[in-house]
């Protein structure tokens, strides 16, 4: 990395337009400050935590740093997005009916001022050029489309799949705005010995995907595949590793995460 690409990511970056930092401290380091300009993709098999590591990139940007996000999630009806975040907000796994009845109410308070003026969701299927323009207006300081291949109604095709990616791709780059999509990994991974961890190339074609995105990161839980203890001898139940496999700038690497009864994560040392 030279000079000229540290002073564009940090010194020439529009002031309205900022390097938005996930919170995260090793995560930042990995990605230099934040995400900018970029196509972020997370990738992983089922279960194990694309939509997740999204809610909470959603409750650090939207949320802690009060940030303005434009976030499609097809799979996932309005109730369960809210009841998630509910529980992220207060840091509880409780039922609202079981919290004390002034942490409820903050709570839920603070979730409605965030669903009002900083984060506008979609749960269906939508047209891309028009989720683009619509977070484009909306002023929005990232996109997140999780599940991508259902936002965009996805058939497996070449052409589909590369006119969207490109763009994603001139977009971030057009209006300094980060996109983060969902991508799942090929089934071929639970088939593979060891401890199966995904690779670049399980992503549906990683060759295409690579000319577009800027990072890619893959999610990996032990305990999807039976394994109850890691290296350390430390039980994996609430572990998930996180993957940077492609970096543009910056270096990759794998991070360890805890997951709280409430849904959050917390960064562990590996």
């Amino acid at each position: 990395m030279n000079f000229s690409e540290l002073f564009q990511h940090f010194l020439a970056t529009d002031q309205e337009s900022p390097i938005l930092a996930s919170g995260y401290r090793k995560l930042d380091q990995l990605a230099i400050g934040g995400f900018k300009d970029e196509l972020v993709v997370i990738g992983g098999r089922p279960t194990h935590g694309k939509t997740a590591l999204m809610l909470n990139l959603i409750l650090r940007f939207s949320y802690m740093q009060q940030q303005k996000g434009f976030v499609v999630m097809p799979m996932a009806n309005s109730e369960y997005f809210a009841r998630q975040m509910f529980s992220l907000i207060t840091g509880r796994e409780e039922d609202v009916n079981a919290l004390p009845e002034d942490l409820a109410l903050d709570g839920m308070s603070d979730l409605k001022d965030m669903l009002k003026n900083r984060l506008k969701v979609l749960h269906r299927s939508a047209n891309l050029k028009e989720v683009l323009t619509m977070a484009k207006s909306w002023n929005a300081s990232y996109v997140m489309l999780d599940d991508f291949f259902q936002v965009i109604d996805f058939l497996y095709g070449y052409k589909l799949y590369h006119e969207s990616l490109k763009m994603v791709h001139s977009f971030a780059k057009e209006t300094q705005i980060p996109v983060f999509i969902g991508l799942m990994s090929a089934s071929s991974v639970d088939k593979r010995g060891g401890d199966r961890m995904p690779e670049l190339v399980d992503l549906f074609r990683s060759d295409i995907l690579c000319q577009y995105a800027h990072k890619v990161i893959q999610l990996y839980r032990p305990m999807a595949y039976g394994i109850e203890w890691n290296m350390e001898g430390e039980p994996t139940d609430n572990l998930v590793n996180l993957d940077l496999q492609k970096n543009s700038i910056g270096k990759t690497g794998m991070l360890s995460f805890e997951i709280q009864p409430s849904g959050r994560w917390e960064e562990r040392s590996i």
